[in-house]
């Protein structure tokens, strides 16, 4: 996978002089964190309609980041300024928001990127969110591989932390793995061969369907409606005959 060259525009979302709104306080940040879980859940009325459906800032600024032009050394900083809105001085491997931000990057240049184009295919189908999570569940070793190909590249085999600089300048040089579209889905190609799908989840998944399966061929079958009308008409008649019988016997 060769490195493309891109030219930035004076208009580009990664200008070094971008704004961050956030001032490291709890509030600010979970107003614009991709953590929120509504950017997963949208809210669905019965009708099918969504109701209530949003996206962050942050899922913005790493969406451009995968389809934006722009150098990698400003998508790094940007990406660095999402998971570190308080621009603190270190950045460790065990932080939560690096990881999300991550695998949002993942999917949605992969799982996210393929429910896109089929919606836009066939816009009337609208989107199954349970396909899309189900995909995710089934592909979860693979996901697994590139976040670790991801730990390696920036942090290294033997280090669990880096200062703020070091960060964004390893980020910068392995950022055409993660930067671009194309290039993140050949890699998520190249960990599928290595590390495929989870097995547990996929054969859960089929017994479930089995059971569900099973369980439809036992339930008995409907009568019909008329049948049954058929049925409470007959014992009102034979209920009816029975008492009148009883009266004559008196």
């Amino acid at each position: 996978m060769a490195r493309s060259s891109r030219n930035i525009s004076r208009a580009s979302p990664f200008d070094s002089k971008i704004s961050n709104n956030s001032k490291g306080g709890q509030d600010d940040k979970s107003a614009h964190s991709i953590i929120d879980p509504k950017i997963y859940a949208p809210v669905i009325a019965e009708e099918g309609i969504i109701v209530e459906a949003w996206i962050s800032i942050d899922a913005l600024l790493l969406l451009g980041c995968l389809h934006c032009g722009g150098f990698d050394s400003q998508k790094a900083q940007v990406f660095h300024r999402v998971i570190a809105p308080e621009l603190g001085d270190m950045v460790m491997l065990s932080d939560k928001d690096l990881r999300k931000s991550m695998m949002f990057m993942i999917t949605a240049a992969t799982i996210l990127e393929e429910m896109t184009r089929e919606l836009i295919a066939h816009p009337h189908q609208g989107v199954d969110y349970d396909d899309y999570k189900e995909k995710i569940a089934k592909y979860r070793p693979t996901l697994e591989g590139i976040l670790e190909d991801f730990e390696d590249s920036v942090f290294g085999v033997f280090y669990n932390r880096r200062n703020r600089e070091t960060f964004i300048e390893m980020l910068a040089h392995e950022g055409w793995k993660y930067f671009q579209v194309k290039n993140l889905n050949e890699l998520f190609a190249l960990m599928f061969k290595r590390y495929g799908i989870d097995t547990a989840y996929e054969a859960a998944k089929l017994k479930k369907e089995e059971d569900q399966e099973n369980a439809a061929d036992q339930e008995p079958e409907a009568k019909p409606k008329a049948l049954n009308v058929l049925k409470e008409e007959t014992k009102k008649v034979k209920d009816s005959s029975i008492s009148v019988s009883a009266q004559k016997d008196t």
